[in-house]
Formats: structure tokens, sequence, C-alpha cells
């Protein structure tokens, strides 16, 4: 049994860094973008704002696996959380609520 839970954890770790690690890249690509185009002009704003909502996303998914709650409401919470900050990201760059 004990071999069992160290594997979940192992898996559970591993996710929790390809998560992380995958929000780390969205974050660096409008900076490695910046290097190539003007079309992205960012500042330093920006990037804390959008620090601010990738990592929103993060502490969900790092907050969600540890509710006492049923898989269904974790995922939906997860899911809910990614709604929530593509409306905002989508606002913040065009508008839409205005």
């Amino acid at each position: 049994m004990q071999l069992i839970d160290n594997l979940r954890g192992s898996h559970s770790r591993t996710l929790r860094n390809v998560v992380w690690a995958l929000l780390a890249c969205l974050l660096l690509a409008p900076a490695l973008a910046m290097r190539f185009t003007r079309e992205v002009d960012w500042d330093a704003i920006d990037f804390v704002f959008a620090a601010i909502l990738l990592g929103t996303i993060g502490i969900a998914c790092e907050c969600a696996p540890r509710l006492s709650a049923p898989p269904v409401v974790r995922a939906l919470l997860v899911i809910g959380t990614l709604a929530a900050v593509c409306v905002i990201w989508a606002d913040a760059a065009v508008g839409i609520f205005d």
C-alpha cells in the first residue's frame, strides 16, 4: 500500500512540475516574441498582470487535489478557474465588456 502511495506522490509531483513549467513558458512567450516582432509590445505591468493570472491557474491546480471533495468537483474548480482567467485575459486584451 505504501508503494502505491509513493507512486501517486511521484506522479502528482511530476504533474505539478509540468503545470508550473507550462505556465512559466506561457509567461516567457511574449518576452521572446518581443525580441523578434514589434507586434508584441508589453511593459512591466503587462508581465505582472499575466504573472498574477497564470499564478492563479497554478494555485488552483495546486489546491484542487488537496480538497476532500470528489474528483469531479476538483476538476470543475480547475476548469472554472481557467475559464475565469481566459475571460479576464480577453477583456484586458481587447475590452470585450466595455
